[in-house]
């Protein structure tokens, strides 16, 4: 029977949902009586998880990362802004892999960084302003898009 205030004769062991089993003996007097509260069923233990071969925690990241449109928006907004408007045939060839070494470095550092305790919370307590910041920097470079494009209507 699940505990209720208003169950007539029950006396409840707990108001809390995880612990529902009262003790209903008549003459039950809004006391609980020793031995007649029990927890509930408690859950069996998880199982340990195995660690994925190292192939298949690369082709994740690589999944992830491929089907992340955020990168493309990122690249898309830096290279709008920095970019000159008729880049030579030398920068169209050594963008690919320089982008390419730039995040596999980039991502690298992080797995390993975050697999230590100390620069994890530490990201986790400046994340806020790292966010703040890195959407500051994103703001600036459409307000120097929007400035570009302004002085090429003008007369």
């Amino acid at each position: 029977m699940r505990c209720s205030p208003t169950s007539p004769g029950s006396t409840c062991c707990s108001r809390s949902p995880a612990v529902s089993i009262c003790s209903t003996s008549p003459g039950a007097s809004g006391r609980a009586r020793a031995g007649r509260c029990r927890p509930p069923a408690s859950k069996p233990a998880p199982k340990p998880r195995t660690p994925s071969p190292p192939w298949r925690s690369f082709l994740l990241g690589l999944t992830t990362q491929l089907s992340n449109p955020k990168t493309a928006v990122v690249y898309g907004s830096i290279f709008a802004a920095l970019l000159p408007a008729h880049p030579s045939t030398a920068l169209y060839v050594a963008l690919p892999p320089l982008i390419f070494l730039i995040e596999t470095g980039w991502y690298a550092l992080v797995a390993l960084g975050f697999s230590s305790e100390r620069p994890r919370d530490a990201y986790l307590r400046g994340k806020a302003w790292m966010d703040r910041l890195a959407g500051g920097l994103m703001g600036l470079l459409g307000l120097k898009l929007i400035y570009h494009a302004l002085l090429e209507q003008a007369p």
